[in-house]
């Protein structure tokens, strides 16, 4: 037999290279073409492992963190979907506008919200936001901060959830005092 062009170690080498570039190719077109992959898709730019999976140590709060980046939460931009709501009628009912991810973390004007922003996101994101300080917030490198947006996360959803079966499921009277106590009982205990 003729001798082989390159040593079966180097073929293998560029055999391995040439799978993996394949491999991100085909992974950054799939969430390109994704219309509900709009967030994710500016937070994580790369294939490889996030470090928020080892930095947020509580389950509840990594849980919450991922569901949040994936968009498997209940913000209007997403339960708008699957009523099949044009977007720009997922509006947020505190603020009368688009209820994405942007607006939760940074601008919504829910008091809840204002109340938790304050406790757990640097001011230096919210007092001036741009989508630029939310990724960047999502991003950043100090366990802390990181940390404190996965709390940030959890109780807000938990918040909007219980505000959406309550704005829902109760008279206006009693919906009045259960948001209250419910909105003491999440800044004070969870």
């Amino acid at each position: 037999p003729p001798p082989l062009p390159y040593p079966t170690l180097f073929r293998s080498v560029i055999c391995r290279q040439r799978l993996r570039d394949q491999f991100m190719q085909d992974w950054q077109s799939n969430i390109d073409k994704m219309s509900d992959s709009i967030f994710y898709r500016h937070v994580k730019t790369t294939f490889e492992y996030s470090e928020y999976l080892d930095i947020i140590d509580i389950d509840n709060y990594r849980i919450s963190f991922i569901r949040f980046i994936s968009q498997n939460h209940s913000l209007p931009i997403v339960s708008g979907r699957f009523t099949r709501k044009p977007l720009k009628d997922r509006i947020c009912e505190s603020c009368n506008v688009l209820g994405d991810e942007y607006l939760f973390i940074l601008t919504c004007n829910n008091v809840n919200h204002k109340v938790l922003r304050k406790k757990y996101i640097p001011k230096q994101f919210y007092s001036r936001p741009s989508m630029f300080k939310l990724i960047q917030l999502f991003t950043h490198s100090n366990r802390h901060v990181v940390h404190n947006l996965a709390i940030y996360i959890h109780k807000g959803l938990l918040f909007v959830i219980m505000f959406c079966y309550l704005y829902f499921h109760m008279y206006c009277t009693y919906n009045c005092i259960a948001h209250r106590l419910l909105a003491y009982c999440l800044i004070n205990y969870y």
